[in-house]
């Protein structure tokens, strides 16, 4: 059952869309631009129930259904090239018996002088990046600055010739609530408290600086307090040093004052 209150002309749709099928229910309000070299949206929806199993949208996960309350104002087709907000309210995520309510997902995306400037904040993880970035250069980049300091570890990608724009930002990445992310990509991992990940990134100089704090962190049957992470880039060498408190192996067995430096 579809119903559609609206006009479409010219590559812009403006106006109401109800669809009510099996594998999903959707309400859609507002306006879809195709006419410019960047879509525009500016519309509410609310999404109930969409199987996107069924739907072959994530064709190698079985049972999964989504719903949502979406509301964008975006110019754009991809998180690079994009400018905008988009909000997402009552999201939840079932596959088979496993359920994940996200309550709030804020994405604002800005630009200003060439400096772009996004910022994350959900129940999953709140995150900044501000500079001159790329994400889709970022493997390349980053493949670059290991062959640069860390080459055993740079495997056999290679880079591309043509010189892409300089990478140059800093991040800042609190991650909160991520049983989701554990459960769709490291199931053996988890954490309890909050992951703080900080940093900055320059591509023209190959400077590259992470430091982070890990209260705790399961991997699988271990359990590693009080993680510390330092890694930087320093003239022709890469420092990193990574410590924890205690590394409990089983009940009995257990590492204190972990300390691996290498350069």
């Amino acid at each position: 059952n579809i119903n559609i209150e609206g006009l479409f002309a010219d590559k812009i749709f403006e106006g109401k869309l109800n669809i009510e099928e099996e594998n999903i229910d959707l309400a859609f309000n507002g306006n879809v631009n195709l006419a410019d070299t960047l879509p525009v949206f500016d519309f509410s929806a609310q999404l109930k129930n969409a199987n996107l199993s069924n739907l072959q949208i994530l064709k190698d996960r079985d049972s999964v259904i989504v719903s949502s309350d979406m509301k964008l104002a975006f110019r754009g087709d991809d998180i690079d090239n994009g400018i905008g907000k988009i909000v997402l309210a009552n999201t939840v995520y079932k596959e088979g018996k496993s359920s994940f309510p996200i309550k709030n997902l804020t994405l604002n995306i800005s630009e200003e002088y060439n400096q772009r400037s996004l910022t994350l904040r959900s129940d999953i993880a709140d995150a900044d990046f501000n500079g001159k970035i790329n994400f889709s250069h970022l493997p390349d980049a980053i493949n670059k600055l290991m062959q640069n300091y860390l080459p055993s570890y740079a495997g056999d990608f290679k880079t591309e010739a043509v010189e892409k724009e300089p990478e140059i930002f800093e991040y800042t990445v609190r991650l909160k609530n991520t049983s989701l992310l554990s459960f769709l990509f490291v199931p053996k991992i988890h954490h309890e408290s909050e992951i703080l990940l900080s940093g900055n990134f320059n591509s023209t100089i190959n400077s590259f600086v992470l430091n982070g704090t890990i209260p705790e962190l399961f991997i699988d049957s271990i359990k590693v307090h009080n993680i510390g992470i330092s890694a930087k880039s320093v003239a022709e060498e890469f420092h990193t040093q990574i410590t924890a408190s205690t590394v409990n192996i089983t009940d009995s067995v257990y590492l204190k004052n972990l300390n691996i430096t290498s350069q």
